[in-house]
C-alpha cells in the first residue's frame, strides 16, 4: 500500500491488509477509533470517538461500585450518567471499536504481522485506543507506524526516484480533482473513473 499524504481512519485499517506500507516523510496513517454522531443539546450532529463515550459511561459505573464499597455517596455518580446518550447507543458504540479492531487484527494477522499474533492484536488495540492517541485526527507518521506500532514501513526520502513518481502522481491527482469537480478517482490497468459530486 502506498501512502503519499494520508490514509486516516478506515484507510488505515484497509492499509493493514497490506503487505507492507510504503510511506515518505508527509505520509500520516491514524486512529482507527469510530467516530459516533449524536445531537449535542442544541439539535447539531457532533462526532465524538466510541472509545471516549464508552470510557466515560464505564468510568462513572466504576466510581459509583467504588463508592458503594466504601460505603460512600454514590448518587452524584449515577446522576451523572443521565446526561450520557442511551444504553443502546452506548452498546453500539462497544460493536463498533469491536469491530474495528477485529478488522485491523484479522488483517495484520494474515499479512505484517502473520508471525506476530500478539503484536497484531496489541497494534490494533493501540490503534482504537483514544485514551492513547488522543485525537482521531493524530498523526501517525512512518517512524511511529514502525517504531511504536511494529508494521511493516517501507520509507522513501524526498529524493528517492519512485517517491518522486508517486508524489507527482499525487499532486495530478488533487489537481484533477480541484479543476473537475471530482471526489474520487480509481484507477486500473485498462481505465480510469472519476466520480463527481
Amino acid at each position: 500500500m502506498i501512502v503519499p499524504e494520508f490514509a486516516k481512519s478506515a484507510a488505515t485499517i484497509v492499509c493493514l491488509g497490506a503487505d507492507a506500507i510504503v510511506m515518505g516523510y508527509c505520509s500520516e496513517l491514524g486512529p482507527i477509533d469510530p467516530q459516533m454522531g449524536a445531537l449535542d443539546g442544541k439539535g447539531n450532529m457532533q462526532f465524538r470517538s466510541a472509545h471516549a463515550i464508552i470510557e466515560s459511561v464505564d468510568a462513572y459505573v466504576r466510581k459509583a461500585h467504588e463508592a458503594i464499597k466504601q460505603d460512600e455517596p454514590f448518587e452524584a455518580y449515577v446522576r451523572l450518567l443521565d446526561f450520557h446518550p442511551d444504553l443502546t447507543f452506548v452498546e453500539e458504540c462497544r460493536l463498533a471499536k469491536r469491530l474495528s479492531q477485529e478488522i485491523a487484527e484479522r488483517w495484520l494477522k494474515a499479512k505484517m504481522l502473520k508471525d506476530a499474533p500478539k503484536k497484531a492484536k496489541t497494534t490494533a488495540d493501540a490503534l482504537s485506543r483514544a485514551d492513547e492517541l488522543f485525537s482521531h485526527g493524530r498523526a501517525i507518521d512512518y517512524r511511529y507506524a514502525k517504531d511504536e506500532l511494529g508494521l511493516t514501513i517501507e520509507y522513501l526520502p524526498p529524493e528517492d526516484a519512485l517517491w518522486k513518481k508517486v508524489w507527482e502522481l499525487h499532486i495530478r491527482c488533487h489537481l484533477q480533482h480541484f479543476m473537475g469537480n471530482q471526489v474520487k478517482i480509481i484507477e486500473s490497468s485498462r481505465r480510469t473513473m472519476a466520480f463527481n459530486q
